[in-house]
């Protein structure tokens, strides 16, 4: 496996990284930009690790390798990530419960704000997840499914203690996909999940919920992500005939 580091101001290849680590199974990747690095990580089946590449924006070869989670395998080893400035982000996984750990704009574990791969408990068995982090009260949602089926969410503050109860969210079946975005104004959550041709959304602040609504005929096609205090979503439609959709 490689990741391929591209100039978009001259359209150029800049280098090609072997990921020497995590390189032998991937089976889920993410990327994000922080400060003057762009990092791609990658969950490995047979290690049962998320790595992070980190590339330095002038660098012409991979700046660093970190082992930044446990992921299980068993569940298709998911993980996402969260930029939160450009200082550091958020790494989440499964493995046995949600693993969380922050990472520093270099690639580097944050321990100071939260000790790196710290386990939380899950209601059930959890299967799939989706994390953001609110941008004024470094809040940070955790939007997981189970096998029960159910979609849960949970609220911590940025160094872990929760500050919300467990809150059931639904009880689909066949999930595919979970996508979550904070308001910027009022702490809110958008949650989106993905079930064969329907998406659902959910509205949700830390004391329950607030809204929901359903697209029918669709998938979802991205990660949420906030344009101003507006979340978004990609998504595709079922038919070949219609066009992509960004909604709220």
């Amino acid at each position: 496996a490689f990741a391929k580091l591209y100039d978009v101001a001259t359209d150029t290849l800049k280098y090609t990284a072997a990921l020497t680590e995590g390189g032998s199974s991937p089976v889920f990747v993410r990327t994000v930009s922080c400060g003057e690095f762009v990092h791609a990580l990658v969950a490995d089946d047979v290690d049962e690790v998320v790595y992070c590449y980190s590339f330095h924006n002038d660098a012409t070869e991979v700046t660093r390798i970190t082992s930044v989670l446990s992921c299980d395998p068993a569940v298709g080893s998911p993980f996402d990530v969260w930029k939160f400035d450009e200082n550091k982000f958020l790494v989440g996984s499964i493995h046995g419960g949600i693993r969380l750990s922050w990472m520093n704009y270099n690639g580097a574990p944050n321990i100071t704000t939260l000790a790196q791969n710290t386990e939380f408990a899950t209601t059930g068995a959890a299967n799939n997840l989706a994390i953001c982090v609110h941008p004024v009260t470094k809040n940070v949602a955790v939007f997981y499914a189970n096998s029960t089926p159910a979609q849960k969410l949970i609220v911590y503050d940025e160094y872990g203690n929760a500050i919300s109860a467990v809150h059931s969210v639904g009880s689909l079946s066949s999930v595919n996909h979970l996508a979550i975005a904070p308001s910027y104004v009022d702490e809110y959550y958008h949650l989106y999940a993905d079930q064969p041709s329907i998406v659902y959304r959910y509205t949700y602040n830390v004391a329950g919920s607030v809204s929901a609504a359903t697209r029918y005929n669709a998938h979802l096609a991205s990660r949420a992500c906030r344009v101003g205090n507006v979340p978004f979503v990609w998504l595709t439609n079922t038919s070949n005939l219609d066009a992509p959709l960004q909604t709220t």
